[in-house]
């Protein structure tokens, strides 16, 4: 119980019973990331499942990309979408894991593996950005974009602003990653409360029966 004293020698006692009771569908456990239409257990389900179609249709373009020549150095455009790969996988495993069985640790490790994401995407367009604002004034920007892609292919698709629009496209993948890592950050904080009243809840002594711990609290105003 939580003995609460003021001024006045007057202790009110408070039970515990509704402190170690936990509420499961308390408002902040609606992440805003979804609308506050799921709750969090559902959510992070869902944000899971989109990620891995967006997997999916990230593989499939390169593949088509790959096969239409647009891409000029295949060899670091691979490599870079096989470490992109096996980074989504981890991280989607154990997120999946994490959720299911409720271990904190693996949901925190897709939360940082998407993070990194986050920071490299960011990167690459602030790069693109750079590289379309100095244009021709330089030889290494006015060279750099050919090396990677068939340049004409690329601006025939998408226009003389092609590199804007794929840092803008990477920009928005960044953006709905951190909608992500919101409703992750968000479904941790409810697994450490759950854990810590579930543990509340548990704590008996040698008779085996609950006793939870006084807490005396000195409140300095009048007690009304």
């Amino acid at each position: 119980m939580v003995r609460v004293h003021s001024q006045n020698p007057r202790p009110r006692i408070v039970t515990a019973d509704a402190v170690i009771e936990f509420n499961h569908d308390d408002a902040e456990y609606y992440p805003a990331a979804c609308c506050e239409a799921l709750h969090v257990k559902n959510a992070v389900i869902v944000s899971t499942a989109l990620q891995i179609i967006f997997c999916c249709l990230l593989g499939f373009l390169y593949i088509y990309l790959d096969h239409s020549g647009f891409l000029r150095a295949v060899d670091i455009c691979r490599t870079s979408m096989i470490l992109l790969f096996i980074c989504n996988v981890i991280g989607l495993i154990c997120a999946l894991v994490g959720v299911f069985l409720e271990r904190i640790a693996l949901v925190q490790l897709q939360t940082v593996i998407l993070t990194s994401l986050v920071v490299i995407s960011d990167l690459m367009a602030l790069g693109l950005v750079l590289i379309m604002a100095i244009g021709k004034r330089n030889y290494t920007t006015a060279n750099l974009p050919g090396v990677f892609v068939d340049t004409d292919r690329v601006e025939y698709v998408l226009g003389p602003f092609w590199i804007y629009l794929i840092a803008i496209m990477l920009h928005m993948a960044a953006a709905a990653t951190m909608c992500s890592i919101g409703v992750y950050n968000r479904y941790l904080k409810y697994l450490r409360s759950k854990n810590d009243y579930d543990k509340l809840s548990t704590e008996t002594p040698s008779n085996g029966t609950p006793q939870p711990n006084p807490t005396v609290v000195t409140v300095t105003g009048e007690d009304s």
